[in-house]
Protein backbone atom coordinates (compact mmCIF):
# COMPACT_ATOMS: atom_id res chain seq x y z
CA UNK A 1 0.00 0.00 0.00
CA UNK A 2 1.25 3.35 -0.98
CA UNK A 3 1.59 6.28 1.27
CA UNK A 4 -1.17 7.95 -0.66
CA UNK A 5 -3.63 4.93 -0.15
CA UNK A 6 -2.77 5.07 3.42
CA UNK A 7 -4.32 8.82 3.93
CA UNK A 8 -6.94 7.75 1.67
CA UNK A 9 -7.71 4.50 4.10
CA UNK A 10 -7.46 6.77 7.29
CA UNK A 11 -9.91 9.53 5.86
CA UNK A 12 -12.12 6.78 4.86
CA UNK A 13 -11.93 5.05 7.97
CA UNK A 14 -12.78 8.32 9.79
CA UNK A 15 -15.72 9.53 7.87
CA UNK A 16 -14.17 12.19 5.66
CA UNK A 17 -15.51 12.49 2.22
CA UNK A 18 -13.15 11.90 -0.45
CA UNK A 19 -13.00 15.18 -1.73
CA UNK A 20 -11.22 16.26 1.50
CA UNK A 21 -8.96 13.70 1.53
CA UNK A 22 -8.19 14.39 -2.21
CA UNK A 23 -7.94 17.99 -1.11
CA UNK A 24 -5.18 17.19 1.74
CA UNK A 25 -3.52 14.91 -0.57
CA UNK A 26 -3.61 17.66 -3.20
CA UNK A 27 -1.91 20.69 -0.16
CA UNK A 28 1.06 17.77 0.13
CA UNK A 29 0.04 15.70 3.49
CA UNK A 30 0.38 12.88 0.88
CA UNK A 31 1.38 10.29 3.85
CA UNK A 32 0.70 9.65 7.14
CA UNK A 33 3.70 11.48 8.58
CA UNK A 34 2.65 14.46 6.97
CA UNK A 35 -0.83 14.12 7.80
CA UNK A 36 0.05 13.82 11.79
CA UNK A 37 1.63 17.67 10.98
CA UNK A 38 -1.49 19.35 9.56
CA UNK A 39 -3.29 21.82 11.84
CA UNK A 40 -5.65 24.29 11.28
CA UNK A 41 -4.46 27.19 9.69
CA UNK A 42 -3.10 24.77 6.71
CA UNK A 43 -6.67 24.70 5.43
CA UNK A 44 -7.62 28.05 6.07
CA UNK A 45 -7.45 29.16 2.27
CA UNK A 46 -8.77 25.93 0.98
CA UNK A 47 -12.12 25.18 -0.53
CA UNK A 48 -13.06 22.38 1.86
CA UNK A 49 -16.42 22.64 3.80
CA UNK A 50 -15.79 24.16 7.41
CA UNK A 51 -17.86 20.61 9.07
CA UNK A 52 -15.06 18.75 6.94
CA UNK A 53 -11.75 21.07 8.19
CA UNK A 54 -13.47 20.08 11.81
CA UNK A 55 -14.03 16.81 11.42
CA UNK A 56 -10.26 16.54 9.13
CA UNK A 57 -8.51 18.31 12.73
CA UNK A 58 -10.71 16.09 15.39
CA UNK A 59 -9.20 12.82 13.23
CA UNK A 60 -5.82 14.26 13.82
CA UNK A 61 -6.08 15.04 16.85
CA UNK A 62 -7.63 11.15 17.85
CA UNK A 63 -5.08 9.28 15.55
CA UNK A 64 -2.00 11.12 16.29
CA UNK A 65 -2.97 11.69 19.93
CA UNK A 66 -0.27 9.45 21.67
CA UNK A 67 2.95 10.51 19.11
CA UNK A 68 2.19 14.22 19.89
CA UNK A 69 2.11 13.40 23.79
CA UNK A 70 4.92 11.34 23.78
CA UNK A 71 6.81 13.97 21.65
CA UNK A 72 9.57 16.08 23.08
CA UNK A 73 8.24 19.63 23.69
CA UNK A 74 9.29 22.41 21.87
CA UNK A 75 8.62 25.97 21.67
CA UNK A 76 10.35 26.02 18.11
CA UNK A 77 8.38 23.77 16.00
CA UNK A 78 10.08 20.52 17.34
CA UNK A 79 13.81 21.57 16.32
CA UNK A 80 16.40 21.53 19.40
CA UNK A 81 16.85 24.39 21.25
CA UNK A 82 19.06 27.29 20.36
CA UNK A 83 22.00 27.09 22.42
CA UNK A 84 23.76 29.84 24.84
CA UNK A 85 26.83 30.85 24.64
CA UNK A 86 26.98 29.48 27.98
CA UNK A 87 25.36 25.80 27.18
CA UNK A 88 27.41 25.21 23.41
CA UNK A 89 30.70 27.10 24.24
CA UNK A 90 33.47 26.00 26.06
CA UNK A 91 36.25 28.79 27.04
CA UNK A 92 39.08 25.79 27.20
CA UNK A 93 39.93 26.25 23.96
CA UNK A 94 41.84 29.21 21.61
CA UNK A 95 39.30 32.41 21.28
CA UNK A 96 38.51 33.23 17.79
CA UNK A 97 40.46 36.72 16.69
CA UNK A 98 37.98 39.41 16.28
CA UNK A 99 39.57 41.44 14.06
CA UNK A 100 42.00 43.22 16.61
CA UNK A 101 38.57 44.75 18.50
CA UNK A 102 38.76 42.97 21.34
CA UNK A 103 35.25 44.55 22.24
CA UNK A 104 33.60 43.15 25.42
CA UNK A 105 30.44 44.17 23.95
CA UNK A 106 30.41 41.57 21.35
CA UNK A 107 28.62 38.49 22.12
CA UNK A 108 30.70 36.85 19.62
CA UNK A 109 34.25 37.87 20.42
CA UNK A 110 34.63 35.45 23.47
CA UNK A 111 33.23 32.28 21.24
CA UNK A 112 35.58 29.17 20.56
CA UNK A 113 36.44 26.65 18.12
CA UNK A 114 34.73 24.56 20.39
CA UNK A 115 31.58 26.64 20.65
CA UNK A 116 31.29 26.96 16.81
CA UNK A 117 31.55 23.65 16.46
CA UNK A 118 29.04 23.09 18.52
CA UNK A 119 26.44 25.78 17.05
CA UNK A 120 27.44 24.04 13.92
CA UNK A 121 27.02 20.73 14.96
CA UNK A 122 23.27 21.60 16.28
CA UNK A 123 22.27 23.33 12.86
CA UNK A 124 23.89 20.29 10.74
CA UNK A 125 22.08 18.03 13.62
CA UNK A 126 18.93 19.91 12.83
CA UNK A 127 18.74 20.47 9.14
CA UNK A 128 19.75 16.80 8.78
CA UNK A 129 16.60 15.78 10.70
CA UNK A 130 14.14 18.35 8.84
CA UNK A 131 15.39 16.41 5.70
CA UNK A 132 14.93 13.16 6.90
CA UNK A 133 11.18 14.11 7.99
CA UNK A 134 10.52 15.88 4.71
CA UNK A 135 11.73 12.80 2.77
CA UNK A 136 9.50 10.26 4.44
Amino acid sequence: MTDVERVLTWADAKKLSEATANAVISLGFDSMEALALLEGEDLQKTKIPIGQQKLLLKSIRQSFKAETENAPKSSNGGLPACPTTEDACAPEVTDIQDGGNNNKNNPTSGLTDTCVGNVFESITTAAISIRCHKSR
